[in-house]
């Protein structure tokens, strides 16, 4: 990409998150629709402001770069579902069910992908603070929050305890973990985000997350994120039996409604974080 490009990506990038992430925190507090999409209710919600906030990157996205296409996690009318080169993967708020219920521990994630992998990303999360904090990263000049350059640390090899770590409630159920691990996960917490978890890994406030499963839009932006911060991110591999590099979805893309179909329904368990740590997990568990 040439620099006059990226630079145009990047202020398109942050003028999206900062309108839907405006959007979703101001109407926090307020009253909106909720809807099922779940067979089971309450399983899976999404509301009025879900909606609107893919909507507006969309419109962003559009009036910039009219070339691009966009894959989101809430069904519309206003988009082509057909892949091309460039394709802008949304969760417009991860941690719904946290949204609804007033806790503010939610994500908007926004992840610009050419032909299926990742050059240009952000996750945005509420904050006491600032009011929000945009993440963002672009492929090959690091992750930063505003002039901040993000690092993740790699002083430790194994998890520690007392520092936060991700895992699912049912990983012990599938899979087998070695004597190394049993007990060494360091401080587990889940708090109903995958985003927002990919977001701390990223700024060093958890050591490592294993997420999923999951769609693309839980990770199209994080994987970025984090690559870009120094850090590991694998996927497990069912064929292989163990975690496996993962760069994003660049394999076998092609420019059709099948390669966006394929896209849309995708799910996947990764592990990421310091990389040490992403080594050592993935050397000591297996189904």
């Amino acid at each position: 990409m040439d620099k006059s490009f990226t630079k145009k990506l990047k202020n398109v990038l942050l003028e999206a998150s900062n309108a839907a992430s405006e959007f979703v925190i101001n109407n926090f507090e307020g009253d909106f629709d909720v809807f099922n999409k779940g067979i089971i209710e309450g399983e899976n919600l999404v509301t009025s402001i879900d909606k609107k906030s893919q909507e507006i990157v969309y419109e962003v996205m559009i009036k910039n770069f009219p070339d691009h296409v966009l894959l989101g996690e809430e069904e519309s009318e206003y988009n082509e579902k057909k892949t091309k080169d460039w394709m802008w993967i949304v969760d417009p708020i991860d941690g719904t069910t946290n949204y609804v219920n007033k806790l503010s521990i939610f994500a908007i994630s926004i992840a610009i992908l050419f032909k299926g992998t990742p050059v240009a990303s952000s996750i945005t999360i509420p904050s006491i603070k600032n009011k929000k904090t945009i993440m963002y990263a672009i492929k090959d000049q690091g992750t930063w929050i505003n002039n901040k350059k993000i690092n993740i640390n790699h002083s430790f090899d194994v998890p520690k305890k007392g520092i936060l770590s991700v895992t699912p409630k049912w990983l012990k159920n599938k899979f087998t973990l070695s004597d190394k691990l049993i007990g060494n996960l360091g401080e587990i917490r889940n708090i109903g985000s995958t985003c927002y978890e990919l977001f701390l890994v990223a700024n060093n406030q958890m050591q490592y997350a294993i997420s999923g499963y999951a769609h693309t839009w839980d990770f199209a932006a994080g994987i970025l994120l984090i690559k870009e911060a120094g850090g590991s991110v694998m996927k497990y591999s069912e064929k292989e039996n163990k975690f496996i590099n993962f760069e994003g979805w660049s394999k076998g893309y092609l420019n059709d409604e099948e390669t966006y179909s394929s896209m849309q329904n995708w799910k996947g368990l990764i592990l990421s974080g310091n990389k040490k740590i992403v080594n050592h997990i993935s050397n000591n568990i297996k189904k």
